[in-house]
C-alpha cells in the first residue's frame, strides 16, 4: 500500500503532526467543558495533554537530528537539546500537580465542613466551586472524554506500527505512552459515568487527586530523564553489566578491560575497551560483530539511539627487565663467570613472557655495589650469572633483585635477536 500517493502516511513527521492535532483538540475540549462544569479531572487530564504535545514536538526533534551528520564541534550532534526541553517541562508539570490537588482537596473538604472550617482557619483557600453536574451537562462531559478515548487507542497504535515499520524507537515509545493516556481517559470516563449513576460529586474530586498523582509521575520521570542526560549519567549498573556479559561473550575476546555509557537527549552512548589477541586481520570482524549485537541490545532496552566506539587492546604485556652479566671478546661474546670477568651486562626486556629488546652496560672498572646501583637503576627483577658468588648474590638479593645462575636468559634472546 505504500504507493507514492499515500506514502506520507508512512513518514513519522506526519504521524506525530496528527499526534499534535489530536492534543490542541484535546485540550481545548477537556479544558473548556471542564472549566464550564468545574470538574478538576476534566480540566486536569486536559492540562496534562499539554505535556503530550510538548512531547510530540521532542519526537519530531529527535527523529530530524538524529539525521544530522556529526560535526567535529558536535561529534555526538545536538541531542542534548531535548534534554533541555524535558527538564523544563517536567518541572512545569509539578505546579500542574499542585493545582489539580488544590483544587480536588477542597471540593474534597466541602463534605466535612468542620475539617473545611478548621484548614481555611490556617490557610487562606479560594472559594469552593461546586461541580455541575445534570442531563444539559451529561452529554458534553461524556462526549468529550469517549471520543478522547477512541482517539488515544487508534493513534497509539499507529504510531507504534509505523515506529517499528521506520524502525524510530521513540516513536514507538510515545505511541505506548499515547495507548497509555487511553487508559487513563477510560478510567475518568467509568468514574464520570459513576458519578452520574450514583449522584455522588465526590467521586470527581478522587479521580482529580489520581489524575495529580499521575501527573506528578510524569513529571518525576521527565525531570529525572532531563537531568540524567545532561549530567551524561551512566545508562545504569544492570545494562552496563549486560553489555559486558554481551562483549565477553563475542569469539576472540578475552574480556572486558574498561566501560564507559552515558545518554546524550535519547541517544546511548557506549565506549568499551576489550582485552583480545586476534590477527590484525581479524580485528574488523571482532569490532562489527560487538556494534551489531551492543546496538541490537540498545535498542531493546528502549533507547531512541546509539553511538558504539568499541576498542581492542592486547592483553597486559607484563613487561618487566631481567640482565645477566657477559663477557664480550673479538670472537664473540659469553655469559661471565664472575662478575670480575664481566665486561658488561646484557638488560632484555620482556613482554608476554618472552625477550623483546637488548641493550648491553659496560661494567669494566665498577665495583660491586656500583654495578648493584646500575641494576636498580635500570629497574632489574633478577639477575643471572654462571658461576656462585656468595657476596655478590647477597647485594642483589639486599637490593630486592632475584639471584640465579640459569643462563636461559641468553638462550632466549639469542632466538629473539
Amino acid at each position: 500500500m505504500k504507493t507514492s500517493k499515500w506514502s506520507f502516511l508512512f513518514s513519522p513527521y506526519f504521524v506525530m503532526t496528527l499526534v499534535m492535532v489530536m492534543y490542541v483538540v484535546k485540550v481545548i475540549a477537556k479544558v473548556s467543558v471542564g472549566s464550564w462544569i468545574n470538574s478538576p479531572v476534566l480540566t486536569g487530564d486536559g492540562l496534562h495533554n499539554l505535556s503530550d504535545i510538548f512531547e510530540a514536538v521532542l519526537v519530531m526533534l529527535s527523529v530530524y537530528i538524529s539525521r544530522l551528520p556529526k560535526s567535529e564541534n558536535y561529534p555526538f550532534g545536538r541531542k542534548n537539546v531535548e534534554s533541555l526541553l524535558v527538564l523544563a517541562i517536567g518541572l512545569s508539570m509539578f505546579g500542574l500537580t499542585l493545582q489539580i490537588l488544590n483544587k480536588s482537596s477542597i471540593g474534597i473538604l466541602q463534605f466535612f465542613p468542620e475539617v473545611d472550617t478548621w484548614v481555611r482557619s490556617y490557610l487562606d483557600l479560594p472559594t469552593y466551586e461546586p461541580l455541575l453536574m445534570g442531563s444539559g451537562y451529561f452529554w458534553w462531559v461524556f462526549g468529550v472524554t469517549g471520543v478522547s478515548v477512541t482517539l488515544s487507542f487508534f493513534v497509539g497504535t499507529y504510531q507504534i506500527r509505523i515506529g517499528k515499520n521506520q524502525e524510530h524507537p521513540s516513536l514507538i515509545a510515545d505511541g505506548k505512552e499515547t495507548y497509555s493516556d487511553g487508559r487513563i481517559e477510560a478510567t475518568t470516563l467509568v468514574g464520570i459515568l459513576s458519578e452520574y449513576y450514583f449522584q455522588a460529586p465526590w467521586i470527581e474530586y478522587v479521580l482529580g487527586l489520581g489524575v495529580a498523582a499521575i501527573v506528578a509521575n510524569t513529571g518525576r520521570e521527565m525531570f529525572l530523564h532531563g537531568w540524567r542526560a545532561l549530567l551524561q549519567r551512566s545508562i545504569g549498573k544492570d545494562k552496563e553489566e549486560e553489555i559486558k556479559k554481551i562483549a565477553s561473550r563475542i569469539e576472540g575476546v578475552n574480556n572486558v578491560d574498561k566501560l564507559m555509557t552515558f545518554s546524550v537527549g535519547s541517544t546511548a552512548v557506549c565506549i568499551i575497551t576489550v582485552i583480545s589477541r586476534v590477527r590484525a586481520n581479524m580485528i574488523k570482524h571482532v569490532r562489527r560483530t560487538a556494534e551489531v549485537r551492543l546496538s541490537r541490545y540498545l535498542k531493546e532496552a528502549g533507547f531512541a539511539g546509539h553511538e558504539i566506539y568499541v576498542r581492542l587492546q592486547m592483553p597486559n604485556p607484563n613487561f618487566y627487565r631481567v640482565a645477566e652479566a657477559i663477557t664480550k671478546k673479538d670472537e664473540g661474546l659469553s655469559i661471565a663467570g664472575s662478575l670480575s670477568t664481566a665486561t658488561h651486562l646484557r638488560i632484555y626486556d620482556i613482554e608476554r613472557e618472552k625477550p623483546v629488546r637488548a641493550t648491553d652496560e659496560p661494567t669494566a672498572g665498577l665495583s660491586l655495589n656500583e654495578v648493584v646501583a646500575l641494576l636498580k637503576r635500570k629497574r632489574v627483577t633478577t639477575f643471572s650469572i654462571f658461576l656462585a658468588d656468595p657476596d655478590l648474590e647477597k647485594a642483589v638479593s639486599e637490593a630486592g633483585i632475584k639471584f640465579c645462575l640459569s643462563p636461559i636468559v641468553k638462550v632466549l634472546a639469542d632466538s629473539a635477536f
